[in-house]
């Protein structure tokens, strides 16, 4: 396919030049695009990388919805990380675009997290089974408590969700809810660990937008000089990613955008298993997930219960911590298997990782 180069300027108003940035990206409807942005201050984000973004063009108030993919080389100055988007208006002729660049930032090198696909297995304790990854994660940090963010529980009381993770995890930490405090973007500011449990991703981020809570929590995880760690189970770890758009709740309430933390650079699929009842003729989760990468065209990682991903140093790890019994499997038989799906060369792709000591997730994450 032969791409014609074409060079615009685009400003935005009351821009200042001391904050020109440059960018080279290419549009998928086939010509190359380059332009210098001036951006205000106050829109000035952090540094961008592989990620989709969307141009919006009007004109004739007809609306086209274009995927555009930013290269992975990117010019620009040390920049600030306190704000979530790029924003220019630019003219091409007679049509107008809008160009938002979400900050779709990678994990910095500092950042922390414990991402599980689960709480708990079967014939198992609640919370036993990531017990000990819970707390070798946070003594790195020297956490003392934690706070508890209870959003995802929508059939059983958060106060009650709170005291079974409080049980859990009494002898090593003492978990603060959330709801009990009185300002809630005051105890995530204030807080040594965030985690969020699972339940309905959905309701979730409803409540995590509803408390002004998802940017905080991610600025507080991502701060350059003092993050915190952050862990999640189920729905506390889709929620680390980019958007929900792979998880396996029912969406029971809207949230204003499927938006998420952005924490990670690719979605999550827990609790994932290929069992397919005989004589099944409704999607399977592979196809779920087929159908999502189609559109995403961003790494999705599925894993199944009793797996973690701990992400420290940049590093992307996958733990699978060994059970001396065997009964919390299906037909007694240790299932567990984390794959990840891609998009490439106009082709799905599905690459399953071995689940050994060197298993990472480090080839994914650009």
């Amino acid at each position: 396919m032969t791409r014609n180069n074409y060079d615009y300027d685009s400003t935005v108003s009351t821009a200042s030049q001391n904050h020109q940035k440059t960018f080279e990206c290419f549009l998928i409807s086939e010509f190359k695009l380059s332009w210098n942005i001036f951006v205000p201050k106050k829109f000035v984000g952090s540094v961008i990388y592989e990620q989709s973004l969307i141009l919006s063009i009007r004109n004739s108030n007809v609306l086209a919805m274009f995927d555009m993919i930013m290269t992975s080389s990117i010019s620009c100055q040390h920049i600030e990380s306190d704000i979530d988007f790029f924003f220019c208006l630019c003219r091409f002729g007679s049509i107008y675009c809008e160009f938002i660049f979400p900050n779709m930032m990678a994990v910095q090198q500092n950042a922390r997290l414990l991402l599980l696909s689960n709480s708990t297995m079967a014939m198992q304790p609640y919370l036993q089974w990531p017990k000990n990854l819970i707390k070798d994660f946070l003594n790195v940090s020297n956490v003392k408590e934690i706070l508890f963010i209870p959003f995802a529980g929508v059939k059983i009381e958060w106060d009650d969700y709170s005291n079974k993770v409080k049980q859990a995890l009494e002898d090593d930490f003492k978990v603060k809810p959330i709801h009990h405090c009185t300002n809630y973007e005051e105890a995530v500011q204030n807080a040594e660990a965030i985690m969020i449990g699972g339940g309905n991703t959905f309701h979730l981020l409803y409540k995590l937008y509803e408390y002004n809570l998802l940017e905080l929590i991610r600025k507080r995880v991502l701060d350059p000089i003092k993050p915190i760690p952050y862990i999640g189970w189920s729905a506390g770890s889709n929620v680390a990613g980019p958007d929900i758009g792979t998880t396996n709740d029912m969406p029971i309430i809207w949230p204003p955008s499927d938006r998420a933390l952005n924490l990670i650079p690719y979605n999550l699929n827990p609790h994932y298993n290929e069992w397919q009842p005989p004589n099944l003729k409704g999607e399977t989760r592979m196809d779920r997930l087929n159908e999502c990468v189609l559109i995403k065209k961003r790494p999705i990682v599925a894993y199944s219960e009793g797996v973690a991903i701990r992400i420290e140093h940049g590093q992307h790890r996958i733990i699978a911590p060994k059970f001396d019994d065997l009964n919390c499997f299906f037909e007694n038989k240790d299932n567990r298997t984390v794959k990840v799906w891609t998009f490439e060369n106009d082709k799905i792709q599905i690459n399953e990782i071995p689940l050994d000591d060197s298993a990472t997730l480090n080839a994914y994450v650009k």
